[in-house]
């Protein structure tokens, strides 16, 4: 198991764009989720420093996303604690983006050998920075 934390906030993976040259469509990441997955990788490649990779064998991977709070919600009388966060990008968007950024990184060979995945998004209290806390099991048996 190794666990580590990506600073800034979580983004949500977009949409291709696409454009024509020659009358043939050519598509192109989205900017702000390509950025996010590098961030993601680099954090994974300096995590994973000396382990073997890519992971073979099944690997469950396990996200915490913690936003950014907005500024109506830290008023004085706004509790000061995580709270559940349903705003947009969705948690399942969060969870393909860190994925991606894992197989960039090299630390996922493919993103088909990832059995089971767990997210959670949260809305940070009043002093928390925003973050993605990231943990990836392997080598276990898939009965724990």
């Amino acid at each position: 198991m190794i666990r580590f934390k990506v600073h800034g906030q979580p983004v949500g993976k977009g949409r291709a764009r696409f454009y024509c040259v020659r009358g043939r469509p050519r598509a192109y990441p989205h900017a702000a989720t390509a950025e996010y997955e590098h961030l993601v990788a680099l954090e994974a490649a300096r995590a994973f420093r000396g382990q073997p990779t890519p992971i073979a064998g099944p690997v469950r991977v396990e996200l915490v996303a913690v936003m950014r709070r907005p500024k109506s919600r830290q008023r004085r009388k706004d509790l000061d604690q995580r709270e559940q966060d349903i705003r947009k990008p969705d948690t399942d968007n969060i969870l393909k983006a860190v994925v991606d950024g894992l197989v960039v990184s090299g630390v996922l060979g493919d993103d088909a050998c990832v059995w089971s995945m767990t997210a959670e998004k949260w809305m940070a209290d009043k002093t928390e920075p925003p973050h993605a806390e990231i943990t990836i099991h392997w080598g276990e048996a898939q009965g724990e």
